[in-house]
This record gives structure tokens, sequence and C-alpha cells, in this order.
């Protein structure tokens, strides 16, 4: 349905834009301009881009003589009131209600929130999956780091008065678990859902028992299928932390009890105490170790970013989300 109503969206501009052109050709030089804000509530009720009504208004500049403008504008709006009491049209972040004539704008992710205007940080309902409109999911969001947008996957904190327990089986990573402020794991599935219609990049922000913060940012960001062990697929690296995932790139998720690595001597969600994508030499961050504290922890059991403290030492916050790259 969703490729559906955008390719009636594209229709619409394209007609506007066909019909702005053929009204231009007869004008002569003299440029008037046009009604911006007439014009701007009606392509954006089409639900188009900022891009898109850029490039309408790039034509519409070219319409010169009011009355063929208010003609063309009237004619649009037409179309518009036509199109919203036709069942099945909707605008992109929009689904249909029950009565099949009015319609709800539903957030996919926390962008699209940050976009409306939400800002701080903070539990929120989006609605991501593709076939299943109406169906919400409950996240955390954060639209204070780096620019907002930012849908959180996985924290850890030595805060929470009630340690969260991440030594768990892999029907639990796929579900999720945890306290959403607090210490928690969105699960596979979701994770799956979140990056597979919409292209991801992810931020890891560290924090070390002396105070010290660091951050690691990649722009490739993708969690395969269930069929496929939830296969990982991360690049593009930035940051003060040093690279320590691209490692894991292409690698399927292991638990203690679910071994999809690719070492044929270890098993390396036991080995490390920790579920991740393991690669054949395990992986050189551990977000789901144990909560050791700092210095002097079990080698690579605990809460591990290799390249910033190396494999002894645990950290006092791991952060990791994900948010669109458009």
């Amino acid at each position: 349905m969703a490729g559906r109503v955008v390719r009636v969206n594209v229709l619409v501009l394209v007609l506007v834009a066909v019909y702005l052109a053929s009204v231009s050709s007869r004008q002569t030089s003299q440029n008037e301009g046009c009604q911006g804000d007439t014009v701007s509530s009606l392509i954006q009720s089409a639900g188009c881009s900022p891009a898109c009504l850029s490039s309408a208004f790039s034509l519409c500049s070219l319409a010169q003589e009011q009355n063929q403008l208010s003609t063309l504008t009237e004619e649009i709006r037409n179309m518009m009131m036509e199109m919203r009491s036709t069942p099945g049209v909707t605008r992109p972040g929009q689904v249909e209600e029950n009565s099949g004539t009015s319609w709800r704008w539903r957030p996919r992710n926390c962008k699209d929130l940050r976009q409306e205007g939400d800002i701080g940080q903070g539990v929120r309902m989006v609605f991501p999956y593709d076939n299943l409109p109406l169906k919400g999911l409950q996240v955390y969001c954060d639209q204070e780091s780096d620019g907002g947008g930012w849908t959180v996957i996985l924290r850890r904190t030595n805060s929470s008065a009630i340690r969260e327990n991440f030594y768990r089986t892999w029907v639990e990573y796929e579900e999720g678990f945890g306290n959403i402020t607090s210490e928690f794991w969105i699960g596979l599935r979701n994770l799956n859902v979140l990056s597979s219609s919409i292209n991801q990049e992810c931020k890891v922000d560290l924090t070390c028992f002396e105070g010290n913060k660091r951050w690691a940012k990649y722009s490739t960001f993708r969690v395969g299928p269930s069929y496929d062990q939830y296969r990982l697929f991360i690049d593009g690296y930035t940051g003060t932390a040093g690279d320590a995932l691209t490692y894991n790139n292409n690698c399927k998720f292991s638990t203690f009890d679910a071994d999809h690595d690719n070492s044929d001597s270890i098993h390396c969600a036991q080995e490390r105490s920790g579920a991740m994508w393991h690669n054949n030499n395990c992986t050189y961050a551990n977000p789901n170790g144990y909560q050791y504290e700092g210095s002097g922890s079990p080698r690579y059991k605990g809460i591990v970013w290799y390249q910033w403290r190396g494999f002894t030492y645990s950290m006092k916050e791991f952060t990791w989300m994900i948010r669109p790259v458009n």
C-alpha cells in the first residue's frame, strides 16, 4: 500500500509541474512570483517532501499572471479534496482509520517525531511495521544527542537501583528485555523491522568510571531477518572511541544457548559472557557483557570497548542508538 501511496502523490506533483510549465510557456518574461503560502499548503497536503516542495516552487515562480495562478490553485484544491475523499489514499507517515475516509499521522521512528518538533528524551510510541500500520512499538527516543532523531536500542548504566541481567537466552534477545527507562535491549525482531525498510546510521556513546566520554558513529547499520540469525551489516566509522564494531560486519547473532559465531574453536557468547554478533575471534566490543566496574575486569567479559580502554576494562555507561540516514 505504501508504494501505491507514493506513486499517487508523485503523479499529483508531476501533473502540477506539467500544468505550471505549460502556463509559464504562454507568459511573457515578466515574473511576478506565486502565492507561496497557498501553493505550499496544497502541495504539502499531497504528502511531498521539502525537496519536492522546493522543486515545485521553482516551477511555480515561472507562472506570472495572477488570474491564471488563481485558477490553477483552485484546480489543485479540488484535486486534493477528491484525494482525501478516496478510501485507500494516504499521505506518507499516515495510516487509514476504520472509517476509510479519515487519517491520523503516525510516526515510523524517533526521527519522524523530531521533525515534527519533539524534543528531549523519553519513551515514545512509533509505528514501524509496513504491513501492520496500526501496530505500535514503544521505544526510547533521544532528541538531544547529535541533532536528535535517535532510537535507543541498547543501554547499560551503572546508576540503576536494580541491575539488569544480560546473560539471556536466544528467545529473550529476539524479543527484547529490561526496563526501557533504565537498562534494556530492544530485541532482534524489532531491530530488523526498524532497520530493514529505511537506511540507518548508528551511534555508540561510552562513559568510563573516571567520567570521560567517547563516541563512535557508523554510517551504515542494518540487521537481517530471523532466518539468517539477524545478520549485522555495519560500516563507515567515525568518532573518538576507535572502531570496535566493523569487525562484526556480516556476522550472525549468538547467545550462550545459540552459537552462530564464525569461530571453530570458541563459543564466543559463553566465552565472553555476552550475546553479540561474534566473528571468528569473537569481538572487540562486548556491550552485553557482565557489569564489572572499571579496571581489572576478567578478560573480555565486561562491557568492553577494546579500542578505547582495552579488554580488561568494563564501561560505566554504554548507549547504542540508530536513526534513519535520510
